[in-house]
Parts: C-alpha cells; structure tokens; sequence
C-alpha cells in the first residue's frame, strides 16, 4: 500500500564552527534527529556532540518528498539511492576522504543493499559498464577505469559486484539507474546550457544522468543560488503532463 512519508528526507547535521556535517536519511526527521542528539549511530558525529555540545549543531532538510507516495519498500529504496547522491558529491574530495565529512562509510545504509545484479565478479579481468549517455564501455582495470571518469573506484566496483544501482549514473548493461515507480516527488524543470528545458520528479536521479551534482543543483532547485554548471531552474513551469 502507498501512502505519503512527511517526514521521510535527506538530511545534514553541521557544526557551525567547523564546518564538518553529516549526510542521512530517514523516514522520520523529528524522531531522528531526537535520536543523534543523544546516541548517534555515526560514531564520529556521536563524539563531536560530546565535545561540542549539541546546541552547536544545525540540522537541515536537503531533500524531502513530502508530496511522494511509496509503500515501506520503495521509500527504503529510494532514500538509500538519493541519499548515496549526497554522498557521491560529499564524502569524495576527487579520490580521498572529506575531511569535513563526520560519515564514516561511503556507502549509503552501511553497506546493506538489494543486489541489482546481473552481479558480475569486481576481481574478473573484464568487466564492461554503461554510462549516463548510454555509451557502453569493456575494460580490464577498475582503478584506472574510475580516475579517467572521475568516478570513486570502490563506488563503481560495487556497482559492477551488483550491490549498487548506479554510481554517478554509470550502471551495469541491462540495469536501469532508475527507481522504477517511485518518480512521483515534486515536479521541477531546468534548463539546460543549450536551452533545452528537462523535467523530472527526481533530482537525484536527474542529476546522476546529467551529471551534476544533488548539492548544488539542490540550492539551484531552492533559488538559493543562479546556476550550476550553465543549469538553471525554469522558474514559470507549471508540472509535467
């Protein structure tokens, strides 16, 4: 049964001072951050409000899908892939570790995935993957393969092991990058550097094909900033037929 999630989103925790966050999602912000503020589960987020008290702590809404109807499944689904957006964009400075980032694992729900196979063996000599524009591409090495396209080695290794969807919208052949049924968010429109207008009820999703960042195109969606990368928001847009 769907039903609407109010309070289901993304979310980040900061430290004023420091500038350090913390990128989540849950299906009840009141009820989760009520939780970190007494024992989060993020370890380093947890020592920090020891530290610093929590009085000096912002948490903000990033993403919400309050107008989206999912049944249990789909909500699951879909707040671990747009959150694993946020940590694409926000986790990785090029190939290490954000220093400003309190998560301590990369991957979305601590590694618990529904496999999207065909799974294929990260080890193997060849693996062969597809791309945003829907180019496929054979190769040998995954290290390699990942520094030419700017993607996060282990990002993309877990896509090719099945575990993950998608990664910066690089999938696995015959593996859509996108949730099936659950494109019933806010509707929103940009346009584009050469001035053609796209539409989507997804920005996570929409921004792992263009390849554009959540974050920034966030704020640009929320008129909190003009543009990002020549992208900007179709302000006179009255929804998708």
């Amino acid at each position: 049964m769907r039903k609407k999630w109010p309070y289901a989103c993304i979310y980040q925790i900061s430290h004023r001072a420091s500038g350090k966050f913390y990128v989540g999602s849950t299906s009840n912000r009141k009820t989760r951050w009520r939780n970190h503020k007494t024992h989060s589960t993020c370890i380093h987020l947890r020592r920090a409000i020891a530290k610093y008290g929590v009085d000096e702590f912002d948490f903000r809404v990033v993403d919400r899908i309050a107008d989206a109807e999912f049944t249990i499944q789909e909500l699951k689904e879909y707040l671990v892939e747009t959150e694993q957006s946020y940590l694409d964009d926000l986790y990785w400075i090029g190939n290490k570790k954000n220093k400003l980032c309190y998560n301590a694992n990369p991957i979305a729900n601590h590694g618990n995935f529904t496999n999207h196979g065909p799974a294929i063996d990260a080890n193997s000599k060849e693996f062969s993957v597809v791309s945003p524009d829907d180019i496929r591409f054979d190769d040998k090495n995954i290290a390699k393969f990942a520094a030419k396209h700017d993607l996060v080695a282990d990002c993309l290794s877990r896509v090719i092991r099945g575990e993950r969807r998608h990664h910066k919208g690089w999938h696995l052949p015959g593996v859509s990058p996108i949730i099936q049924d659950t494109e019933r968010g806010l509707e929103f429109a940009f346009i584009s550097p050469q001035g053609e207008v796209y539409q989507s009820r997804n920005l996570s999703l929409f921004c792992s094909k263009h390849g554009l960042s959540a974050t920034r195109m966030n704020l640009v969606l929320r008129e909190k900033q003009d543009f990002h990368r020549g992208w900007k928001k179709l302000k006179k847009f009255t929804g998708i037929g």
